[in-house]
């Protein structure tokens, strides 16, 4: 599983990168440039282009390590290799959203975007929208393990309260992210993006109760000291 994560990976990396490494290039070393944007898509912190243009593939590359090196780490690496086309969607996902992200940023930094334009705003929402889609909806195929998918006190607890709660918490990454694709391009990002964002958290919320809520009636709870499964 690593090593095809790692191949897969490549490709998206190898373009976050290649996406930096031109920008630091084309730009003005003594320009100050937008490294940070609030939730309605404007700018709120400029930098330098070393941290404009290489920040996010040095936080990709960094990112790519922690996935390599997660399935090694967890006490039920067992069950996180059963959950692989999850773990591998994930990751993999997740290092296409930042290519993507970060090609917006380098094009809103070199001018071909206007900076603070709904547009740099709407790509982030659809990015973030596309990757709850993609994450939803293998997430109720996850095994019950300590770094992916919607880890509470009770869902590592009780699998069926794993099961059902993930289950639950794809079919709400898929319908935000739905909802949040057409919203990003329909709605001034002022009102998308905060919207967006309020989903995502009422949507953890509402799983982290819900799992309480499965694990108080699951007939396999365990409440005391557990062996892991190795």
């Amino acid at each position: 599983m690593i090593r095809k994560g790692l191949l897969l990976s490549s490709i998206p990396l190898a373009l976050t990168m290649g996406l930096g490494g031109w920008g630091y290039s084309a730009a003005d070393p003594g320009a100050r440039f937008p490294v940070h944007f609030g939730i309605d898509g404007q700018p709120d912190r400029w930098g330098g282009a070393l941290e404009a243009f290489l920040g996010l593939p040095a936080i990709a590359v960094l990112l790519t390590l922690v996935f390599a090196v997660l399935p090694l780490l967890d006490p039920r690496g067992a069950n996180l290799r059963r959950s692989s086309n999850f773990y591998l969607t994930a990751w993999i996902a997740t290092l296409w959203f930042m290519a993507v992200l970060n090609g917006a940023i380098t094009a809103s930094a070199l001018g071909y975007i206007q900076i603070g334009s709904d547009l740099l705003a709407r790509i982030g929402g659809c990015g973030v929208s596309f990757l709850m889609l993609i994450i939803g909806n293998v997430m109720g195929k996850s095994r019950p393990n300590w770094f992916v998918g919607v880890r509470t006190p009770w869902t590592l607890s009780s699998d069926i309260a794993w099961e059902k709660t993930n289950r639950l918490g794809g079919r709400l990454f898929v319908l935000i992210g739905i909802v949040g694709a057409l919203a990003s391009w329909l709605l001034p990002a002022s009102i998308a993006l905060p919207g967006l964002f309020g989903a995502l958290i009422t949507a953890a919320a509402a799983t982290v109760v819900y799992s309480w809520l499965v694990w108080r009636e699951a007939p396999d709870r365990r409440t005391g000291p557990q062996v892991l499964e190795h």
